[in-house]
C-alpha cells in the first residue's frame, strides 16, 4: 500500500495562515432552498401588526384545498395595516452561510371573501433577519372572488424595513439566518373591512441563479426589432388585457411578404431589472420559459422562439422551438444555453461575452417566420408567462458567495488549509477551500486562491 502525502505549505507560510483565527464551517449548498406551506395551521405562524389598526388571522376549511389562512384587514377612516405573517417552523430558516441568496421567488394563493375596494389587500413577500423585519409588497389580490394566484421574483434591493427605517436584508453569507413568510397591507378608507383567504404558499431561494421575468406584457417595457433576409415581412406586437394566461397577454404578428423571406424579430425587455451587469458574475448559462398560443394563419409549426440579449448594440438569438398551431396554451422550455450557443442577428460571425469583462446584457426573446417562395401570408400567437434563469459561473474561491474574495475568504481558507483532508470531519461541510476538487487543501489550491484573492475577484 502507498501512502499518499500531499504538499504542506512552508513553515512561513503555514505560521501565516493558521495565525487567522479559525472561523465557523461555511459551504455553498444546493442551487434552490424551497419552503412551503398548504395547511396554515396557527400554531406555524405568528401575525405582527405594524400599521395603527391590527389585522387578525385564523385557519379556516375554505382553502384552495383543505384548509387555509383566513387574513381580515378592519379599517376605518385614515387606518392602515402592515401585517407581517411569519412561517414559525425551524425547517423554513434559510442559513445564508451555507451558500449566498441571489433572489427569492414568491408564490400564494388568494380569494377575495368580502369588503369594498378594488384591489384587495396589497402582498408580497416578507421575511426576518436578525430581529429585523423586511417586506416587498407590489401583488394586490383583487376583488374578484375566485382563487387566483400572485407571485414574484425579489432581490435584496426589493425589500424595506416594516419600521420604516433605511436598510434591506443582507442574502450573502454574511447575512443572519431568515425567517420568511408575507405580508398584508391596506390604507385608509371608510368602514372598508376586507377579509382575504390564502393558501398554497411557496417561498423558492435562489443561490446563483437569477430570474426574472413578465407577465404583463406593457407595451412601453417592451421594444420590437425586425431583422429580414428576402422580401422581408413586417411585424407588430399589442398587449391585451384579456386572453392572456390567465388575463393579460402580448399579441404578435408576422405579416410576411411574398417569395422567399425570413422574419426574425427581437423582443427587447427594457426595464432595469432586464439587464444583466458584469459585477454581478460571468454567466454560465441562462434558460428560458414561454408560453404560446397560435391564434391565426397558415404554416405547420407557427412562430419559431428562442431567448434573444442584446450586448454593446448587438442583438443576438438562440435556436429554439415552434409554437405549433392548436390555437391553446402550450409552454415552451428552452434548454439551458452557453454563450457558444447565440448567433448575431445581423449575420455576422460572433457570440455573447458571457465573462465579467463583457458588456451589460438585456434580455429578451425572439420570434421568427419563414416564407420559401409562397405568397403573402400572416401570423399571429398570443405570448404570456415569459421567464428567463440566468445561472452564474460558481467563483470557488469566493468561500462566502458575497461577490468578492476578501478577508472573510482567506479566513475561511486558512481553516481548512490547516486541516488539509476534506475527509477529516472538522473540515467544513463541503470542504469549498478545496478550489482545485482534488479532495485536499493543499499549495495547489492555495495558488489560485491567492491570485483571486489578489484580484479581490475571481479571475
Amino acid at each position: 500500500m502507498f501512502n499518499i502525502v500531499k504538499n504542506r505549505p512552508t513553515a512561513l507560510l503555514a505560521a501565516a495562515l493558521t495565525s487567522i483565527a479559525s472561523i465557523a464551517p461555511s459551504a455553498v449548498a444546493d442551487n434552490q432552498v424551497p419552503f412551503s406551506d398548504v395547511d396554515f395551521a396557527l400554531a406555524d405562524w405568528s401575525l405582527t401588526n405594524y400599521g395603527n389598526t391590527d389585522a387578525t388571522a385564523t385557519q379556516n376549511v375554505n382553502g384552495f384545498s383543505g384548509t387555509c389562512r383566513r387574513v381580515v384587514h378592519p379599517l376605518s377612516g385614515s387606518a392602515s395595516i402592515r401585517a407581517f405573517h411569519k412561517y414559525l417552523p425551524a425547517s423554513a430558516t434559510l442559513d445564508p452561510a451555507n451558500g449566498g441568496v441571489v433572489s427569492i421567488d414568491f408564490s400564494i394563493k388568494a380569494k377575495f371573501i368580502n369588503g369594498v375596494g378594488i384591489v384587495g389587500h396589497s402582498i408580497g413577500l416578507a421575511l426576518e433577519q436578525g430581529g429585523i423585519a423586511y417586506y416587498a409588497a407590489g401583488l394586490t389580490t383583487g376583488v374578484s372572488g375566485n382563487w387566483v394566484t400572485r407571485s414574484a421574483n425579489y432581490t435584496a434591493s426589493s425589500f424595506v424595513r416594516f419600521d420604516g427605517q433605511p436598510g434591506t436584508p443582507d442574502l450573502s453569507t454574511s447575512g443572519a439566518p431568515i425567517s420568511f413568510g408575507f405580508v398584508t397591507i391596506n390604507n385608509g378608507g371608510s368602514n372598508i373591512n376586507q377579509i382575504v383567504h390564502y393558501d398554497d404558499l411557496v417561498i423558492t431561494a435562489h443561490r446563483n441563479t437569477l430570474v426574472m421575468g413578465d407577465t404583463e406584457f406593457a407595451l412601453t417595457d417592451w421594444s420590437v426589432t425586425p431583422f429580414t433576409t428576402g422580401s422581408g415581412g413586417t411585424p407588430t406586437a399589442i398587449q391585451l388585457t384579456t386572453g392572456g394566461n390567465p388575463i393579460p397577454c402580448r399579441r404578435v404578428t408576422h405579416a410576411m411578404n411574398a417569395g422567399t423571406t425570413t422574419l426574425r424579430v427581437f423582443h427587447k425587455y427594457l426595464p432595469a431589472s432586464g439587464t444583466i451587469l458584469p459585477s454581478q458574475g460571468a454567466i454560465d448559462r441562462i434558460e428560458m420559459s414561454l408560453d404560446a398560443r397560435f391564434v391565426s394563419g397558415v404554416g405547420s409549426t407557427g412562430h419559431s422562439i428562442g431567448i434573444a440579449l442584446e450586448q454593446g448594440g448587438i442583438a443576438y438569438f438562440s435556436s429554439g422551438q415552434t409554437t405549433g398551431t392548436g390555437n391553446t396554451w402550450v409552454t415552451r422550455q428552452s434548454a439551458w444555453l452557453a454563450a457558444a450557443d447565440f448567433t448575431r442577428f445581423d449575420g455576422l460571425v460572433g457570440t455573447p461575452d458571457f465573462s465579467t469583462a463583457g458588456a451589460p446584457i438585456q434580455l429578451g426573446y425572439r420570434t421568427a417566420t419563414s416564407n420559401s417562395g409562397g405568397g403573402a401570408f400572416s401570423q399571429v400567437v398570443n405570448y404570456d408567462n415569459w421567464s428567463v434563469r440566468v445561472h452564474f459561473v460558481p467563483c470557488t474561491s469566493d468561500l462566502t458567495s458575497d461577490g468578492a474574495v476578501d478577508d472573510t475568504d482567506f479566513v475561511l481558507f486558512a481553516t481548512a488549509y490547516d486541516i488539509l483532508d476534506c475527509a477529516d470531519p472538522s473540515m467544513p461541510s463541503g470542504c469549498p477551500a478545496d478550489v482545485n476538487g482534488d479532495g485536499f487543501v493543499d499549495d495547489t489550491d492555495f495558488v489560485q486562491f491567492s491570485q483571486a484573492y489578489d484580484a479581490l475577484e475571481c479571475p
